[in-house]
């Protein structure tokens, strides 16, 4: 119906051809020793001028930072890098950069301005770092302070050396803390929990739920830092666990030496266990394997795991190998036994810790002599000094044909780390 033209002029102005020109700080390069209490002071960038880190500030941080301006058109940056004596780089980032955990001796701190990503800018200092290290807590005068232990729904305190009955299957919480007559010193408790099915340690609070006849015994160590100042050893006596018929048979489960394959999102951990002690008269109907037990921890108390326990997830089965032509097969929820197995995507939270085998007959018992299983645990730690450590223990339960069964269970440990 219409029609209107209108005409547009653009100009653009091309971009400088040295960004440099003209460049300078806006903000001054400046050091602050512990920002919390100390204000920012400033480098004279044309002096050899040394920041020495010692006393009481080597618990605290020290930030470096300043600010570029630069011609228009030309984006500006700054970047703090720290050298040590062999002129390696060991610390780096964008200003302001934050510097702290570095090993005694002299560093070259280099702070860099740039436009367009151009350097232009300059200015250095020199970093001492003298800290001492602390003496160790010491245990004098430090003490038990509440100690707890919870069977089933009856909470009370209890004495060093104290041991209890209890029914099998009966839950056990443990709980504890311990007084440093230092107020600098944090005062922590762990755990070492040994029963039938091996031992595990951690820190308190401790829960388990005892599956098996026997005595479980727990001690306590409550530490002042990174001293180890006391112990005190809480007994249980299990009973009543179901039994099963007499086995007729001396078998043994001997793990291999555990092997390994990481990827972002989880650790596959794959054992064989070598079964002896099955005679070839044996008419071996059914084999289950349970995990019963696993534990893990890392050399930093937990920090480098983003999650230690997750019902359905860690130490739960991915995959099994073949007892003869029997497939492994494992119950989903609901009862359902199904021969398959999913170790990525939501079918890691899928996988139980049973895996059955059984094809209605004969298993032919000079086929089992090696049962291989993975499973899945935490992936790779993303920190080179991460070290994850743990232990799971496999129940084995094999069954001949005239119902009489034989359990074994056989325990191994595991390293993950970076490679």
């Amino acid at each position: 119906c219409d029609s209107c033209l209108i005409t547009f002029k653009v100009e653009c102005v091309p971009p400088p051809t040295d960004c440099c020109k003209e460049s300078k700080w806006e903000v001054a390069p400046w050091f602050q020793l512990n920002p919390a209490v100390n204000e920012p002071k400033p480098i004279d960038c044309n002096k050899q001028m040394v920041v020495v880190l010692s006393g009481k500030d080597c618990k605290n941080p020290l930030v470096v930072g300043a600010t570029i301006a630069c011609p228009p058109n030309c984006i500006g940056t700054d970047s703090v890098f720290v050298y040590d004596n062999a002129n390696n780089v060991v610390l780096s980032g964008p200003a302001p950069l934050t510097i702290s955990g570095l090993p005694n001796g002299t560093y070259t701190v280099m702070i860099h301005g740039y436009c367009g990503g151009v350097l232009c800018l300059r200015c250095k200092f020199i970093l001492k770092v003298d800290c001492k290290e602390e003496p160790p807590c010491d245990c004098k005068g430090s003490k038990w302070g509440e100690r707890m232990v919870t069977i089933g729904n009856n909470s009370q305190s209890f004495n060093c050396n104290k041991s209890y009955e209890v029914k099998c299957k009966t839950p056990i919480s443990i709980n504890a803390n311990y007084i440093c007559a230092d107020p600098a010193c944090n005062g922590t408790v762990t755990y070492s929990l040994t029963q039938p099915s091996g031992t595990t340690t951690g820190t308190v609070p401790l829960n388990f739920t005892p599956s098996t006849n026997g005595v479980y015994s727990v001690t306590l160590y409550g530490w002042c830092g990174t001293v180890k100042c006391d112990s005190c050893t809480i007994r249980f006596v299990v009973k009543g666990c179901d039994s099963v018929p007499c086995c007729p048979y001396e078998i043994k489960v001997t793990p291999k030496e555990v092997t390994y394959n990481s990827n972002p999102t989880s650790t596959i951990v794959s054992n064989n266990f070598n079964i002896s002690g099955l005679p070839a008269s044996a008419n071996i109907t059914e084999v289950r394997a349970n995990v019963i037990s696993y534990t893990i921890d890392d050399n930093f108390k937990g920090d480098c795991m983003k999650c230690v326990i997750l019902p359905f997830t860690w130490a739960s089965t991915s995959t099994a190998t073949n007892i003869a032509t029997a497939a492994p097969k494992i119950t989903m929820f609901g009862g359902a036994t199904v021969p398959s197995f999913n170790g990525s995507g939501t079918g890691v939270y899928q996988n139980p810790r049973e895996v059955i085998w059984n094809n209605g007959s004969n298993l032919n018992s000079p086929n089992i002599t090696n049962i291989g299983m993975s499973f899945i645990l935490p992936p790779t730690p993303n920190i080179d000094c991460c070290e994850l450590k743990g232990r799971i223990c496999v129940k084995f339960i094999f069954r001949n044909d005239k119902c009489e069964e034989c359990e074994v269970i056989g325990c191994f440990d595991f390293v993950i780390k970076k490679k």
